[in-house]
């Protein structure tokens, strides 16, 4: 059609055209409840028309309707850009109209679109042939129509511009400035007036919509909470009321304060119920128990805890105290630790106002109530006496952290005199040394000094309070076991490093100084009550890790040297009184320090020491050891069969081969075994047979590593064949493969290296069923594919064959990532290729994750000796090996060395071939985003690769590239959009905007 025939005719079709569209666009709507401000059109006026041909350079006889898509133009107005991401969202238009393309306008920073205001979607359609096909629609035949889709405070812009800017006036007699002057303001009311007021429509009918939403399911919601006993639909009743109803309400904490007894009745009414399946269509999902139920509501309960805190206190005694899982009970510990600790926006607002509604409400309580809700109490008094104040500031985009140190004054020092008071109390109450260090924990937060330092007030007060904790402790710690006294020094030594010299600016003060020396006085009589005890100072020296020597106080207390050459010295002493006249008296002692419970420091390598030792030295007596050896004492039997051993004069082995007669002791002889002088390979074969018979899983473990370090240091094929092999058989006849997690012995792969095929395959078929290969699976599997690469592909496809029989057993047949085994496998590319190709054959939808996957890792930066051959399988292939080619190179997410092949696969395919969209998808795979605007600068990174390919000598590939580069720019316009509106609305809902 020329321009010609357009005015004279051709315009009048268009008209008609464009009144049609809007008549399908409203049935559509309609139809699907869809409500627009508005639907607009207009056929183009040829003076505009005649305009746009002439600035295009179109000559006016030729065919304009190809030149300018937009003879038919139809606008979508809708209020809200959240109403026009809903609306794009559907498949509305696709429905009535064949979409020949999408059209993205808005700004991209960064391209040449950065300074353009226009925001619009517009699609390019003609109408379907089915409805071509009817009368009334024949005339529209071959026409095509541009249908923008915006807000009516866009549509309002657009066509104040289109009446004054678009149209570019010849001005004759006046100045062009003028003109960009009014052009400029027109951009300005966008940026700072029609933008931002397109988003603050945006909030309002989104919280009018919310408000609407929350009234209406508030009764449901109310009911399901008060008599649901379906834990599923309370969870998702609580969670509503968390996220949508009570955000709704004008006073929140007062609709939650109405609630909080039905949200207590809920987590008692289910308490210790069982998950039930959640039902899908997708299968059967975990479901919500009932401690799932009581940590939904304590996290509504943690936004509104000083709603009324008096309230809050009861309700975690009356909950904690009812719980009936250990599970429940730290739910509510949690809690009220969250409830009682310094909270720097509390502290502004209020003071010290909640540790002494705390104090307040614990007096309040029975004993036996105190008693029933101690670890409660313990938490939250602990946290009255930590100097730590911290909080967090929240805006739209960061969280801030803040940490410093409660402001000192006579109400604090009275609140933290009280605390120390009632956990002293608690104290005296206790019956376990384990209740014991409990509450110690929290009386020591009275001597810790905040992370920051502190000021000199705050200094002495922490002083002060230490003074009188560690009198506490010095009172009553005779009467207290000798592991709980070790750690009372151990903490004690802590407190005198920091309390013993005051720094310069604490210095010159004399109620510091008063605190300080009454302080350090406590720590000191502390020590010496502690070590006044012989048994005590003999405890510490064979027990602990962080057990203090004597010389500590005076010198830095954390010298390892010194503190082996103390317990050096204590051995020497121990050996030489530990005769067959004392034996009774020391093995008594021994049995007493092996029952003590053993808190963090507490372990016994100096004690296995010393009886290594006392073998070497006193091989009789020790043997006496192995007379009465039992479960008690056998955590030190290897340290005694070593001494016994080195001594040269003793002989254990009878006592050995008994003990593995009767199944006992099997894993520690097997340990013994590992570090024997002179290795007996009978003695451990015999423990691997017996622990086989006996079903001993722990110490055939023991025997595989135990057989890897004697194999490395002195090969001997039988203990491959007596000891490691039926080891192997023992683990996968149990079907106990993660014991390859705890065969850290293996890490000396001498004896892998060593077995033959048969065995290779043997072994790696004992851990075929490990749900995830870790780190030393991939050790072994890399050691065997050195030798056999075959059986490490084998064993690949045993897992990816175990994979597809959806077990519903968490099961990942190819690591996420290879270590070791990455570089024997790269050596044998044409054996994985074949395999992933079977993969492929058998169950191409999970090829990414399993074939595919593991070139990925293999060959992670698609090298040659891959990629060639996958070129030649595009020359060569039909569609089979194209869709395994295409998934392959998904694992590169998107990397440059893919371009090549894809660009291969382009020019093997038609340029209408549905396929190019499975390149586009390879070329458009990502790794790892970052930042709000990630996946637009990923695209952008895209879009400059594919730019390169516009240059391509062949014509399939540079037309696919150029179009390509279009659709990045339109997704990238689409991103930019979706991203911008997500970032102010949030800003408005934090109220920044």
């Amino acid at each position: 059609m020329t321009f010609e025939e357009y005015r004279l005719g051709g315009r009048s079709r268009y008209v008609a055209f464009v009144e049609a569209i809007r008549n399908i666009l409203k049935a559509a709507v309609d139809a699907n409840g869809i409500v627009p401000h508005a639907i607009t059109g207009r056929a183009k006026d040829p003076e505009s028309l005649r305009k746009k041909l002439l600035k295009r350079e179109v000559h006016l006889a030729g065919a304009v309707d190809e030149a300018v898509k937009d003879l038919a133009g139809v606008r979508i107005v809708f209020l809200t850009n959240e109403e026009i991401g809903a609306f794009n969202g559907t498949y509305l238009l696709r429905e009535n109209f064949e979409v020949i393309s999408v059209n993205v306008h808005h700004a991209v920073p960064g391209t040449e679109t950065e300074t353009k205001l226009f925001d619009s979607t517009n699609y390019l359609v003609r109408l379907r042939p089915e409805r071509l096909a009817l009368a009334e629609y024949k005339p529209f035949e071959g026409l095509r129509a541009e249908i923008q889709v915006q807000t009516l405070l866009n549509h309002a812009w657009a066509e104040m511009g289109h009446d004054t800017i678009y149209k570019q006036p010849d001005l004759h007699n006046v100045g062009q400035k003028r003109l960009e002057a009014i052009r400029d303001r027109l951009d300005r009311v966008m940026r700072e007036h029609l933008l931002p007021a397109g988003h603050d429509f945006d909030k309002i009918a989104r919280d009018f919509r919310r408000l609407l939403d929350a009234d209406g399911s508030f009764e449901e919601t109310v009911s399901t909470l008060a008599s649901s006993d379906d834990n599923n639909e309370l969870d998702g009743a609580i969670s509503k009321l968390d996220e949508l109803i009570l955000p709704q309400c004008d006073d929140r904490g007062a609709q939650f304060l109405k609630l909080q007894p039905a949200l207590v009745d809920a987590v008692k009414r289910r308490r210790g119920s069982d998950a039930a399946p959640l039902e899908t269509i997708f299968g059967d999902y975990p479901g919500k128990g009932g401690d799932d139920i009581a940590r939904a509501v304590s996290r509504l309960f943690d936004r509104y805890l000083y709603c009324d805190p008096a309230l809050t206190f009861a309700t975690l005694i009356d909950l904690h105290g009812g719980a009936a899982t250990d599970t429940e009970r730290r739910i509510w510990v949690d809690l009220a630790d969250k409830f009682s600790k310094h909270d720097l926006a509390i502290w502004k607002e209020y003071g010290p106002a909640v540790p002494r509604l705390v104090l307040d409400e614990i007096g309040k309580l029975s004993p036996e109530q105190r008693f029933a809700a101690r670890s409660l109490l313990i938490e939250m008094l602990g946290n009255i006496l930590s100097a730590e104040l911290g909080g967090t500031t929240w805006n739209s985009m960061s969280v801030q952290i803040h940490q410093g140190a409660v402001p000192v004054s006579d109400v604090l020092h009275e609140l933290r005199t009280e605390a120390i008071t009632v956990l002293e109390g608690f104290l005296d109450m206790a019956e376990t040394d384990v209740a014991r260090c409990e509450i110690l924990g929290a009386l020591r937060k009275a001597a810790s000094t905040p992370y920051n330092g502190g000021k000199p007030d705050l200094m002495a007060m922490i002083m002060s309070d230490g003074a009188r904790v560690f009198a506490i402790e010095r009172t009553r710690a005779p009467a207290w076991g000798l592991e709980l006294r070790r750690s009372c020094e151990a903490n004690a030594i802590h407190g005198h490093y920091r309390f013993r010299e005051l720094p310069p600016y604490l210095q010159g003060a004399s109620d510091i100084e008063a605190a300080q020396k009454a302080v350090v006085t406590e720590l000191l009589a502390l020590r010496d009550q502690l070590n006044a005890d012989p048994d005590f100072t003999l405890y510490k020296m064979l027990v602990g890790h962080d057990s203090v020597r004597p010389g500590a106080w005076d010198e830095h207390p954390f010298d390892p040297d010194a503190d082996a050459a103390w317990r050096s010295a204590g051995h020497d002493d121990i050996v030489a009184r530990i005769t067959a006249d004392t034996f009774d008296e020391w093995i008594e002692r021994i049995r007493r320090y092996l029952a003590e419970p053993m808190f963090s420091g507490g372990e016994l390598i100096s004690l296995c020491d010393c009886l290594k030792l006392l073998g070497e030295r006193k091989p009789e007596v020790a043997a006496r050891f192995l007379n009465v050896m039992d479960d008690a004492l056998s955590r030190l039997l290897i340290a005694l069969m070593l001494g016994i051993d080195a001594s040269g004069a003793g002989n254990i082995a009878a006592s050995a081969h008994r003990w593995i007669s009767e199944g006992r002791f099997l894993g520690d002889i097997a340990e013994y075994t590992r570090w024997q002088a002179v290795f007996d390979p009978d003695m451990l074969i015999a423990i691997t047979r017996r622990a086989i018979e006996t079903g001993d899983d722990d110490a055939v473990l023991t025997a595989i590593n135990a057989v890897s370090s004697r194999y490395a240091k002195a090969p001997e094929q039988r203990l491959i064949d007596e000891v490691f092999m039926p080891a192997l058989g023992h683990m996968e006849t149990v079907q106990k493969p993660h014991w390859v997690a705890n065969a850290w012995g293996l890490h000396q792969t001498a004896l892998i290296a060593a077995l033959d095929e048969t065995q290779s395959d043997r072994l790696l078929r004992s851990f075929v069923e490990l749900p995830e290969i870790d780190y030393h699976a991939d050790n072994m599997l890399a050691v065997v594919a050195t030798k056999f690469p075959g059986l490490v592909i084998q064993f690949f496809e045993a897992r990816v064959a175990r994979g597809r029989d959806r077990s519903g057993l968490p099961f990942d047949p190819i690591p996420f990532r290879l270590n070791q085994l990455q570089k024997p496998l790269s050596r044998e590319p044409v054996l994985l290729l074949e395999a992933a190709r079977r993969w492929h054959a058998d169950a191409p939808d999970y090829h990414e994750f399993r074939g595919g996957r593991l070139i990925g890792h293999v060959f992670p930066t698609l090298s040659p000796e891959m990629a060639g051959p996958l070129a030649e399988l595009v020359k060569t292939g039909g569609r089979v090996e194209l869709d395994f080619i295409l998934t392959t190179l998904l694992a590169y997410e998107g990397s440059e060395a893919v371009y090549p092949l894809c660009m291969d696969v382009v020019d093997c395919l038609d340029e209408d071939d549905e396929w190019l969209s499975r390149v586009s998808h390879v070329l458009g795979k990502t790794g790892v985003l970052t930042g709000e605007f990630g996946f637009v600068e990923a695209e952008g990174a895209q879009r400059a690769r594919l730019e390169r390919w516009m240059e391509d000598a062949r014509p399939k590939v540079k037309a696919y590239a150029a179009e390509q580069v279009r659709q990045i720019d339109q997704s990238r316009a689409w991103e930019q959009r979706r991203v911008e509106r997500d970032v102010e609305q949030r800003r408005r809902d934090w109220g920044e905007a």
